[in-house]
């Protein structure tokens, strides 16, 4: 492992903890002295439990090495142009290699290493990568009932784009219980308003009450979406989400 990225000796302190865990477990699940065949299997448990994070810490090892020697175009881009706009993203990326660290399973994690807004977490961090595979075929269910709920609640395409049509050229929209007029200009941009009267003619049903189920479904929407919102602006404070040229 190369030392540019600083993690050669974190990785021989986990491996240490690593050991002294699969020791710790033979000796537990042993009355007796462990036979040869004992030892031999503990210790292929710890090589296993370590390969697949050591050989992540490698590779960014090694990148980290390519980076801060230049060597080819991508690197140089890297410091030249990502570096110096990444803004919290290194900070991310270096707290992603230490939260899912190897620790002594048979003593407690320090109350310290459970603070931050990246506390430690066995299950998180490099070697802990969720499959996309496996992602998306939980998304499946989802996007099956999304398919069901486009057909069952899509109208018919050419009579709703005569009716929105019909209301362009009156130039007003009338119902049971009243009518509005609509404005011939309310961003006082050409373009813009044309492109956007017929999305309002659209929303018209459920925004005047004109259709209670229609008014009903905005409502939910909204609501759903008002939710999503919040959470969308309580993130967009935190400085690790401020988006930069290195994110995109």
């Amino acid at each position: 492992m190369t030392p540019n990225a600083g993690a050669g000796g974190n990785a021989a302190f986990e491996s240490a903890a690593a050991l002294a865990n699969s020791i710790k477990a033979m000796l537990d699940t042993s009355t007796t002295r462990p036979s040869i065949d004992v030892v031999k299997r503990h210790l292929k448990g710890f090589e296993k439990s370590r390969w697949q994070r050591i050989s992540d810490v490698m590779k960014i090892a090694n990148s980290v090495t390519r980076i801060q020697a230049m060597k080819g175009l991508q690197e140089r881009i890297t410091v030249f142009h990502v570096i110096p706009n990444a803004g919290d993203m290194l900070s991310d990326l270096n707290s992603d290699l230490l939260i899912g660290a190897t620790k002594l399973d048979y003593l407690p994690v320090p109350e310290r290493s459970m603070r931050g807004t990246m506390p430690f977490n066995p299950d998180q961090g490099i070697g802990h990568k969720e499959s996309l595979l496996y992602r998306m075929l939980l998304a499946l269910p989802f996007l099956a009932l999304s398919a069901l709920a486009f057909n069952l609640m899509t109208a018919d395409g050419a009579l709703l784009a005569k009716a929105v049509g019909e209301i362009l050229e009156n130039g007003h929209i009338a119902w049971d219980r009243g009518s509005f007029t609509l404005p011939t200009a309310f961003y006082h941009i050409k373009w813009l308003d044309d492109t956007l009267r017929p999305v309002t003619i659209f929303f018209a049903s459920a925004d005047f009450e004109i259709d209670p189920v229609a008014w009903w479904q905005m409502l939910s929407f909204i609501t759903d979406l008002g939710v999503l919102y919040s959470i969308f602006l309580i993130e967009s404070t935190r400085r690790a989400n401020a988006l930069t040229f290195a994110q995109m």
